[in-house]
């Protein structure tokens, strides 16, 4: 592919916009083909990443050395409940739910990316309601246009974290409960009696187990 320029020059040297019998045509031709195939490659390369960025179910957002977020994907968007023009203008520190100085900021992020491996922690977001919101994070520092940045991809584990606490408190009631418990399976063999249990019945733990009430 080529581009073309012409311009009309007197013999005197002066630029001039028509011709005649004391002119010549003066045409420049450019080969931009690379220019042109290196344009759809950086196109189609930021389309894909847009993509990416739509379809990912983890919520994906890169960080710039002060916590700027500097991109985002949907899901972290519907995460938090923030529209996604509004989450380009906030830093980090406005998504965790513990407030945290710029200063502090800045320099976890600069030791996140110069860890050079991946980081994993569990930290908490906070969506636009006020509510929290528990999230498994992994982070990476990566390298675009020359400039650090710090990838970051956070699972919602609200949910898990809600059904910890629910066995842990059940778990709590077995071992504490005054009156005696015992877990059996589907043919009726005991898989657990509580301290309760042995107590009561004069039962070791390990006589009741496997036998059937």
């Amino acid at each position: 592919c080529t581009q073309l320029g012409s311009q009309t020059i007197r013999y005197d040297g002066r630029i001039t916009g028509w011709a005649d019998d004391h002119t010549l045509l003066f045409s420049i031709i450019h080969d931009v083909t690379e220019r042109e195939r290196f344009e759809r490659e950086l196109a189609r390369q930021s389309a894909r990443n847009e993509l990416f960025l739509q379809r990912a179910s983890d919520a994906i957002h890169v960080l710039d050395t002060a916590g700027r977020v500097v991109e985002a994907s949907d899901s972290l968007c519907a995460m938090l409940g923030y529209e996604k023009a509004v989450v380009l203008r906030m830093n980090v520190a406005d998504l965790e739910a513990l407030p945290s100085a710029p200063e502090s900021v800045s320099a976890s992020i600069r030791d996140l990316i110069d860890l050079g491996s991946v980081a994993t922690f569990e930290t908490q977001y906070r969506h636009r309601s006020g509510s929290l919101v528990d999230v498994e994070v992994n982070t990476a520092g990566i390298q675009l246009d020359g400039k650090p940045l710090l990838y970051v991809s956070a699972r919602d584990i609200t949910e898990k974290k809600h059904q910890l606490a629910a066995i842990e408190q059940a778990a709590s009631v077995f071992a504490h409960a005054h009156d005696g418990i015992m877990i059996c399976d589907a043919t009726d063999a005991i898989l657990d009696v509580n301290p309760a249990f042995t107590r009561i019945t004069g039962y070791a733990k390990e006589e009741a187990l496997g036998r059937r009430p």
